[in-house]
């Protein structure tokens, strides 16, 4: 006796999208982190953060893990405060997150890994070398 309903279809995968698709979006992640890396060097190095009281405090002082503790934090707040790292590290870490769906989505493809890498590293040392030129990053 055959059965009323219809026998399942074997579930078929779901069409990829094009490879330039990739390729594109992993060179867009190289660059959200290449040309984002001088700012962020250049905000930190010139970041004056204000005094804190609480780390002049004799409570603090007498400690060694509660400066280490509270002096870490006050850095990373004052600095997160400070929209000239704040917005480049925003943009850096968007990268990343990008990074991770996209390699999620290609899957194990090494050589996209390798050449976003490259293409991080070669557009900050160029983005370097031009705003040096243009004075906005000192020399180090």
């Amino acid at each position: 006796m055959a059965s009323p309903h219809p026998s399942p279809v074997p579930d078929t995968p779901a069409p990829q999208p094009p490879a330039i698709n990739y390729v594109l979006g992993f060179l867009l992640v190289g660059l959200a982190w290449g040309l984002t890396t001088p700012f962020i060097r250049r905000a930190a190095k010139d970041h004056h953060p204000p005094p804190h009281p609480v780390l002049e405090s004799e409570a603090v002082q007498s400690s060694w893990l509660k400066s280490k503790v509270y002096g870490a934090f006050f850095a990373v707040m004052d600095l997160l405060r400070n929209p000239r790292y704040a917005v480049p590290l925003l943009l850096n870490l968007t990268g990343s997150v990008w990074f991770f769906l996209l390699i999620g989505k290609a899957g194990e493809c090494y050589a996209y890994a390798l050449d976003n890498h490259s293409l991080s590293r070669t557009s900050a040392s160029c983005l370097d070398g031009l705003l040096r030129i243009g004075g906005v990053v000192g020399d180090e």
